[in-house]
């Protein structure tokens, strides 16, 4: 990893954990690429709680994935294509994305 992206690692988690959460079980995600990325934060003068809180800002995307069961019976009674719904909801997601990454940042729960 560049030496530059360490001040910046809550940041870099919070855009990892957006195809993290999407492809991956939250789960696996927190279990097992979560640990992988505090200890990296460690080093780099962040805590835990705060890569942690980082690596939640992902969850706006999580329910687009097609890893979330009630996503079929929502998509089959609604008659809306999946990938129609994806890319209409993906807007919605980096809007809502960005204002979680602002209010951490506003509140001092994940420094930039």
């Amino acid at each position: 990893m560049p030496k530059s992206f360490g001040a910046h690692w809550s940041l870099v988690t919070a855009i990892i954990s957006i195809p993290g959460t999407f492809l991956l079980s939250n789960d696996a995600f927190y279990f097992g690429v979560l640990p992988v990325l505090a200890e990296t934060g460690v080093a780099y003068g962040f805590t835990p709680l705060q890569i942690g809180i980082a690596s939640t800002m992902g969850q706006a995307f999580h329910l687009l994935s097609p890893l979330v069961a009630f996503i079929y019976l929502l998509l089959q009674l609604t008659e809306v294509d999946m990938g129609e719904w994806q890319k209409h909801s993906a807007i919605w997601s980096i809007g809502t994305f960005i204002i979680f990454v602002l209010a951490a940042a506003i509140t001092g729960a994940m420094p930039l």
